[in-house]
């Protein structure tokens, strides 16, 4: 007797509990102040401070791409020769040069750690001090290139730097393009 008061308080228990009238709890409405969007975290600035000063660069072209005849031929037998570049790099900046100077690009926005910085894939501007590079083909002929796309990473081993720069070209006459590519090593 015992056993089945005890199943059927349990059955009322139960029955009760699954009733038409049980409510579920209404998930409680967030306040206007609790509605608030999260304020986004700021991105720390980059520091480019251990890179400071103006560095000597050997520059070699690794790669030449394009389909602008003489330019990119002309550009091709350049691969793996050596010239001269500079890098001045300011807390805020970094500007390469070519061996002539009539050429520079500053780039404005990095990702940073304390031993290299690098703009690839990282929103931001560069600018240059002439909108177009003269280049001279074999034949004497001279072509003016729209710089459209440049990129530089660089890192810092004791007191030597080691890099790549990349470059994306129009030629403005014919609208063909060229993409070139390479890497330095240099000191202060």
């Amino acid at each position: 007797m015992w056993l089945l008061r005890s199943v059927v308080l349990v059955l009322a228990v139960f029955v009760t509990a699954c009733g038409d009238n049980a409510q579920t709890p209404a998930a409680p409405t967030p306040t206007p102040s609790q509605a608030q969007s999260p304020t986004p975290i700021p991105t720390p600035p980059f520091d480019l401070s251990p890179f400071v000063g103006v560095w000597n660069l050997t520059l070699r072209l690794t790669e030449v791409k394009g389909d602008s005849g003489c330019i990119a031929e002309t550009m091709k037998s350049q691969l793996e020769v050596p010239s001269k570049s500079s890098l001045t790099i300011t807390k805020n900046t970094v500007t390469i040069t070519n061996p002539s100077g009539d050429y520079a690009c500053t780039f404005d926005n990095f990702k940073t750690d304390s031993s290299s910085f690098t703009t690839y894939g990282v929103s931001g501007y560069f600018t240059c001090q002439r909108p177009t590079l003269a280049v001279r083909c074999s034949d004497g002929s001279t072509y003016e290139l729209f710089s459209w796309g440049q990129d530089i990473s660089a890192r810092l081993s004791s007191t030597e730097i080691s890099g790549t720069w990349g470059s994306s070209f129009e030629d403005i006459r014919t609208e063909g393009w060229l993409e070139f590519a390479a890497e330095f090593k240099g000191s202060r």
